[in-house]
């Protein structure tokens, strides 16, 4: 609970402040889907659950690595909606891990 407070107000503060980057947004993009696949690797212990929820970090992960390589620059950010298989699946994982807590 305390790294998702830290990662939402860790880019409240830099809307707030003005000091949002290209970068930035892709870095707190890429810090999540490790965070939560860290998670997942540790935590999940029904295998079709963790597959899904580490293929809808990594594919986009994945895909906007590839672009920026074959276009020497990063592409614009994935849309919030192609990224809601795994943010649907990062709620299912935590919930599973707080209930058998």
């Amino acid at each position: 609970m305390l790294a998702v407070g830290l990662d939402l107000a860790d880019g409240r503060l830099a809307r707030h402040q003005g000091t949002t980057s290209p970068f930035g947004d892709y870095a707190d993009t890429f810090a999540d889907a490790a965070f939560w696949m860290w998670l997942t690797l540790r935590h999940e212990p029904n295998p079709a659950v963790r597959a899904a929820a580490i293929a809808a970090w990594a594919l986009p992960v994945v895909t906007v690595t590839g672009v920026a390589l074959r276009r020497g620059a990063m592409p614009e950010r994935p849309r919030p909606v192609l990224l809601r298989p795994a943010a649907v699946l990062q709620t299912v994982v935590a919930l599973r891990h707080l209930v058998r807590r």
